[in-house]
């Protein structure tokens, strides 16, 4: 059964990007707060990005604390470069049925368990 995440979109306030990006997890949120106090207005667009990638909640905190042994700069650094290594790592960390992690085009799709792509 696939579950529909609510879209973050470029007139998504910054605040309410944080909680859909969080998805209840606490430690998304403390990554989440440091990427808007260390981004400043480019927030969002990091947002957007890990949104693409179909990475929220338990994942964030996957990608930031286990991948990139919590350096910010490191894991703000996979983001961009849309780090195939970090997905992979995030997806093989999940339980059957999580949300699967890809390079780009979830927001496209919008499904919480995106097709793999080949």
């Amino acid at each position: 059964m696939s579950k529909e995440r609510k879209p973050i979109a470029h007139t998504t306030s910054l605040q309410e990007a944080i909680v859909l990006m969080c998805e209840g997890n606490p430690g998304a949120l403390n990554v989440c707060i440091q990427i808007a106090k260390a981004t400043d207005k480019s927030a969002l667009g990091t947002f957007l990005r890990l949104d693409a990638m179909n990475i929220r909640g338990s994942q964030i905190w996957l990608g930031y604390s286990d991948y990139c042994g919590r350096d910010l700069e490191k894991f703000l650094a996979a983001i961009d470069a849309r780090d195939q290594a970090m997905v992979d790592y995030i997806n093989s960390q999940g339980s059957p049925g999580d949300p699967m992690a890809v390079v780009g085009g979830a927001r496209e799709g919008r499904l919480f368990i995106p097709e793999a792509k080949p």
